[in-house]
């Protein structure tokens, strides 16, 4: 008897371990914000206009979409905002995925930054995951699977 008394410890000992490590893979991961690295300039090929690149490096475990926010460009009274060209949609990526946006540049010779909102959703589920959601909503136990949104602005860029 004892010995089955010890293996049913061990057993019920690995799965709260297993069931710890699998909820906080899941908080780790859902706390990280996409990252937003400034690649360099370029112009367009009449030279009229100077685009800025970023990197989005896609750290969060959803799918996220890519909103260009206002820019910001620094004077001695501090930040003002540039609202002329926010709303731009550029594209999104999947989990641990990467990309490359442009996005036009101010044209002072002034210290400046940008900023972006991501809208993370949801994978799609399997179909039995769905089953055992729809069955929890029927016996009223909400189902936390709210859209995140990260707002993401960048370090200070020379013009």
């Amino acid at each position: 008897m004892p010995m089955r008394s010890k293996a049913r410890t061990a057993v019920i000992l690995a799965l709260l371990v297993l069931s710890v490590a699998f909820a906080l893979r899941f908080v780790m991961l859902d706390d990280s914000p996409p990252v937003v690295t400034f690649v360099g300039y370029t112009n367009e090929p009449t030279g009229l206009y100077r685009f800025a690149a970023f990197r989005i490096s896609n750290q969060t475990r959803h799918h996220v979409g890519c909103v260009q926010g206002p820019l910001e460009v620094k004077s001695p009274a501090g930040w003002i905002e540039d609202n002329n060209h926010t709303g731009y949609q550029h594209g999104g990526a999947s989990p641990g995925k990467e990309w490359v946006i442009t996005l036009l540049a101010p044209t002072t010779n002034r210290v400046w930054r940008a900023t972006f909102q991501f809208q993370a959703t949801p994978p799609m589920r399997p179909r039995w995951q769905e089953r055992i959601r729809s069955a929890f909503a029927r016996i009223g136990v909400p189902w936390r699977e709210k859209q995140k949104t990260y707002v993401v602005t960048t370090g200070e860029i020379a013009s």
